[in-house]
């Protein structure tokens, strides 16, 4: 299938790993349901990057990636998403967060990709990579 649409080009392996970070609020387990919102979210940022041809090959990088995204598509939301869904990833270890806070952050995941793909879709396709320094020192 051809499809003109960047976000249906490459399997979602991210969507899959929200749905089990899903299944896991609805066991009540706050822990592994916070490890896969944020390797979801990181996920579909690399992904994204992937699609583009933007090197992504640390975990700084997916930060660049996702802060490069929420610029070039006047959304900040998608950094502040980002950002929330990294803290939730803290939770596995930790285990600070009630079920329900877990569930509120889910929800929150769930607009990131709502968002990011958005911009994905909207963005020109040739769009440079990021240009923060810290990032193209790694990839120039």
């Amino acid at each position: 299938m051809t499809t003109t649409d960047p976000t249906l080009a490459y399997p979602a392996y991210s969507r899959w790993m929200l749905q089990i970070a899903a299944r896991m609020v609805e066991c009540g387990d706050r822990r592994q349901a916070s490890k896969q919102i944020w390797e979801a979210a990181a996920q579909r940022v690399s992904e994204i990057a992937d699609e583009r041809g933007w090197p992504n090959a640390s975990l700084t990088d997916t930060y660049a990636i996702s802060h490069h995204i929420s610029v070039h598509a006047g959304e900040r939301q998608i950094s502040i998403l980002f950002a929330l869904a990294s803290d939730t990833g803290r939770n596995f270890y930790e285990d600070w967060f009630s079920l329900d806070e877990v569930e509120h952050r889910l929800d929150a995941a769930r607009t990131l990709f709502a968002l990011l793909d958005e911009a994905h879709r909207t963005l020109p396709l040739d769009l440079p990579m990021p240009n923060e320094p810290f990032y193209r020192e790694r990839h120039p």
